[in-house]
């Protein structure tokens, strides 16, 4: 059985931002895909947008989970407040769930929300 208590304006919010996030650092233009499916245990719930954008460096992305002014924060905020990406993070944990970031230079961004069923 799935979880009954999902808080259904948190988890638009995350989408929301993961989609806009992809169209502000893209401003270019990009493909951005949402897939919805369960993991191959059929255990959790996952929530995947993916664009091919211009990526993000992969030692950077554990960053971008930070605040802004968190002392933790290796690199300084661009184009953006750097709220989105650490208030996605919160609301996965809050629903019991992870965020996944997957990125590298040139090849788009892939973030994951992956949520499980419930006891």
């Amino acid at each position: 059985m799935w979880r009954k208590l999902l808080d259904i304006c948190s988890l638009h919010r995350a989408i929301t931002n993961l989609i806009q996030n992809s169209i502000v650092h893209n401003p270019e233009g990009c493909h951005i895909l949402l897939q919805t499916m369960l993991s191959s245990d059929q255990q959790h719930a996952r929530l995947i947008v993916t664009d091919n954008g211009k990526g993000v460096a992969k030692q950077l992305l554990p960053d971008l989970l930070e605040l802004p002014y968190s002392s933790k924060r290796v690199a300084p905020v661009q184009n953006g407040h750097g709220l989105g990406l650490p208030m996605v993070a919160r609301i996965a944990t809050a629903h019991r769930g992870r965020l996944l970031l997957v990125s590298d230079i040139g090849k788009g961004m892939t973030v994951e929300i992956l949520l499980p069923r419930s006891s």
